[in-house]
């Protein structure tokens, strides 16, 4: 599965490329323009990640395939997310 890695301020850092992999709107732009889409429903999930212990699941939505998200800590700071 393709994945993003962002940082805390939604910029992408490294994501992942396959072939034949299906890639929506979203992510298409996110990694094109190196910064996630700001979009209204985009600030809840990234809230839900940062509040994480463990993979949060996304059903498709808005136009969105699944999602699985996960925080990504240096300790208890939060500096990332892997999606």
């Amino acid at each position: 599965t393709a994945v993003t890695i962002e940082n805390v301020n939604r910029e992408v850092v490294a994501y992942s490329n396959i072939a034949d992999q299906e890639t929506d709107g979203s992510r298409r732009d996110a990694i094109l323009g190196r910064v996630v889409p700001d979009l209204p429903w985009y600030l809840a999930r990234y809230r839900a990640v940062a509040m994480a212990t463990e993979p949060v699941f996304f059903g498709q939505e808005h136009g969105a395939l699944d999602r699985v998200a996960m925080p990504i800590r240096v300790g208890s700071r939060l500096i990332g997310s892997l999606w």
